[in-house]
């Protein structure tokens, strides 16, 4: 049987790497310390997480103070065995700039999980409004159900809802 040491190195793709996928890897990491997990974006590296996403995650108990955005490369992919992706833009960026074999890769929408098509950006909505507050709590829930998912294919059994 697997165990949590052995799962499989996960990379989260978002456009800057400092909302979306920044967010997920927290709730990844926190759940799952064991887990070898990354992020990134398509442009703008070195950055830190948004100020409005670092403050709505550290008050829901996620520390983003040290996330440094860092660009997508293909080392970074491949290394990874599972690709967290976004929204439609992120996947065709990716198959875009990393064409066969890479497409191989196993690639899923962190809203698939609640059989959404993509996760929108937070970093278009105003801070502390209903909407930025409901994205921050679906993409904590959604990555949170994926963690779960991912432990299901380990064990072989089926998640829980």
């Amino acid at each position: 049987m697997a165990t949590e040491k052995s799962f499989a190195r996960i990379l989260v793709l978002c456009h800057g790497n400092i909302n979306r996928s920044a967010a997920c890897e927290a709730v990844l990491r926190d759940l799952h310390p064991t887990w070898e997990i990354e992020s990134a974006g398509f442009v703008n590296p070195g950055n830190r997480a948004a100020k409005k996403m670092r403050d709505a995650m550290g008050n829901r108990g996620y520390d983003l103070s040290g996330h440094r955005s860092q660009l997508v490369t293909q080392s970074l992919v491949e290394w990874a065995q599972s690709i967290i992706i976004m929204d439609n833009p992120n996947e065709r960026r990716f198959r875009e700039l990393f064409p066969w074999p890479y497409q191989t890769k196993k690639l899923i929408r962190l809203g698939s999980v609640r059989k959404l098509n993509r996760i929108p950006d937070p970093g278009y909505m105003k801070r502390d409004s209903d909407e930025f507050n409901a994205v921050v709590d679906l993409i904590i829930k959604c990555s949170r159900e994926i963690g779960g998912a991912f432990c299901a294919n380990l064990s072989g059994t089926t998640p829980s809802n």
